[in-house]
């Protein structure tokens, strides 16, 4: 069985919804990829990362910590984004070279 442990993020910082409730939310960090490093070391191989803003209105406002969780990445972890995301990675590759 594989664990995907969560990221949701909301206006960059690392958060979690009762319910779904926007109006409802819990921070748990500031900073998405400090939140990353801690399940990677807790022996997590992969992370599901949901951008509630975008999913809410459509926006890319998470664009940057989403670009920072991919590009940081440290071993060869499956990264998978949806189309609508799939310039993420090219501003990796870019960013990297």
């Amino acid at each position: 069985m594989n664990l995907f442990p969560a990221i949701d993020l909301r206006g960059g910082k690392v958060v979690r919804l009762t319910q779904g409730d926007y109006d409802r939310m819990t921070v748990y960090g500031e900073d998405p990829c400090a939140q990353a490093r801690q399940f990677v070391e807790a022996g997590a191989r992969y992370l599901h990362v949901v951008d509630l803003d975008g999913a809410k209105d459509g926006t890319l406002s998470n664009y940057k910590s989403i670009a920072a969780l991919a590009c940081r990445a440290e071993n060869s972890h499956t990264r998978e984004f949806r189309p609508s995301r799939r310039s993420i990675l090219q501003e990796c590759a870019s960013s990297i070279r």
